[in-house]
């Protein structure tokens, strides 16, 4: 399973600091984009702080016919979107959990070649 964190939840006190310790502490950002995200400050500031930390953004339309520009067009450009307006919510929640998995698995796959380079070579 996974831990989710949404920015609705768990807000004490200021309501940034309490945003940027979750991205701080978050191995994914999911950006669900819409109208009224875009329009978001908040929202912008989330997904601009996550961009500059170099976080794993993972774009979801919740919006059918969406289509990102400006400042939510630069920072997802390049990128899958999971489009959970346009296909089955099985289908786009599983595509959702492949994105993850697949991450996860380039991750460990960087770290055990990481940590075979720094071991020392045995001479027999």
């Amino acid at each position: 399973g996974y831990n989710v964190w949404l920015d609705r939840d768990c807000l004490h006190g200021s309501t940034m600091i309490g945003i940027a310790n979750a991205i701080e502490n978050s191995e994914h950002v999911l950006i669900c984009m819409s109208n009224t995200y875009k329009q978001s400050v908040y929202c912008q500031s989330e997904a601009h702080y996550a961009y500059e930390r170099g976080c794993r953004l993972i774009p979801i339309l919740i919006e059918s016919n969406y289509k990102p520009d400006g400042w939510l067009g630069i920072i997802v450009s390049g990128k899958i979107y999971v489009e959970f307006g346009k296909i089955d919510f099985h289908l786009a929640y599983n595509k959702l959990k492949n994105e993850i998995s697949a991450h996860q698995y380039d991750l460990l796959i960087r770290s055990l070649s990481r940590a075979i380079e720094k071991a020392p070579i045995r001479k027999g």
